[in-house]
């Protein structure tokens, strides 16, 4: 004298649905979650609510809760020693104890999603619907799941206040967004390449330029050529370094096509085409 309760979850770009369907009794329930949930809260709460749903009923002494959530029930199973317990785990472990205080055995069971299971198939269909047609439920989630919807929000206000900011002009035509990982993350760079490298995306070095600007010199000529001597100049342009330019282009050729100009050579963040401006910087024995 059983009763089996099939649980199901889904989450797409639309939204989140959670479901469960009962094939004995021919009921099927439906609820539409918040966008922010994840995957794993879906299908904790098609759980939680088909538990809610045995509690109702009657004539049955075993309750079985059937879902394709391997992590959820695994979660459940190891409740009490899990140190990311939430509140909806609280509640499914509650709701067991209190019907199998009636006398109900509650046993939860795994099957494979997809796997031609008619009361799987069912509930999946149901989550998915779920998240157009859905309940809408009013249930306290777990914190943890504000998160990533924080991050978004406050990812997309820093874009925002980024691409209106008047200052770091240069600096957006190297770098139009804010990334969330350094340029130089995920390889060992010692100090002074990602400080020459830094001092070049930003337009800010010890070139005539910057430093008559900041009134450390009284012009902000190039002594070889005369021009005004940017880190572009010094770069790309002046002749005081044609050999050893020439070797940086040969070198960088097979990461960058011909023609290319001093923004889109730093911005391409290529850590080659990198290691060899720095390799040139050193080698005409400058410091910038």
């Amino acid at each position: 004298n059983s009763l089996c309760l099939f649980t199901d979850g889904s989450k797409n770009s639309m939204g989140c649905g959670a479901a469960f369907y009962d094939p004995q009794n021919q009921y099927k329930a439906m609820y539409k979650l918040p966008s922010f949930c994840s995957i794993f809260l879906a299908e904790l709460i098609a759980i939680y609510k088909a538990l809610m749903y045995a509690d109702t009923l009657q004539n049955f002494n075993n309750l079985i809760i059937i879902s394709d959530s391997q992590s959820c029930l695994v979660y459940l199973q190891n409740f009490a020693t899990n140190k990311n317990d939430n509140c909806i785990g609280l509640r499914i472990i509650e709701l067991i104890k209190k019907i199998e205080d009636n006398n109900i055995r509650v046993k939860m069971v795994w099957v494979k999603g997809h796997d031609g299971v008619k009361g799987n198939e069912v509930a999946d269909c149901l989550a998915k619907t779920a998240v157009r047609e859905g309940h809408t439920i009013d249930v306290k989630f777990p914190y943890r799941e504000f998160y990533p919807k924080i991050k978004q929000t406050v990812w997309q206000r820093m874009q925002e206040e980024f691409a209106e900011s008047k200052k770091g002009q240069f600096y957006k035509k190297v770098n139009n967004r804010v990334n969330d990982k350094q340029w130089y993350k995920g390889e060992e760079l010692n100090k002074n390449f990602c400080r020459i490298m830094n001092r070049l995306r930003t337009n800010h070095g010890l070139c005539a330029a910057y430093l008559h600007k900041i009134g450390k010199l009284n012009n902000d000529k190039c002594a070889t050529c005369d021009e005004k001597e940017t880190l572009e100049h010094i770069l790309l342009i002046c002749r005081k370094y044609t050999k050893e330019r020439r070797v940086l282009f040969h070198e960088i050729s097979p990461y960058i096509e011909h023609p290319f100009n001093y923004v889109l050579l730093l911005s391409t963040a290529n850590r080659e085409i990198y290691k060899n401006i720095v390799k040139f910087i050193h080698s005409i024995k400058i410091k910038i």
